[in-house]
């Protein structure tokens, strides 16, 4: 019972990360990709895919 609930928690928490991933990728290559270089992006995707998950605890 315990392992079933467990793993339940756990998948859905990869398909929150999926879905942030997915968003997020978009954002970053729609909107941010135009304007600087690619190490400010790369730095700057992970920081807010970081900010959202912690923002979702």
């Amino acid at each position: 019972m315990i392992n079933n609930l467990w793993y339940t928690f756990v998948e859905a928490i990869r398909e929150n990360i999926k879905k942030d991933v997915k968003l997020w990728t978009f954002i970053w290559e729609d909107q941010i990709g135009k304007h600087c270089s690619v190490e400010k992006n790369i730095v700057f995707f992970w920081s807010m895919v970081l900010a959202a998950t912690a923002a979702r605890q």
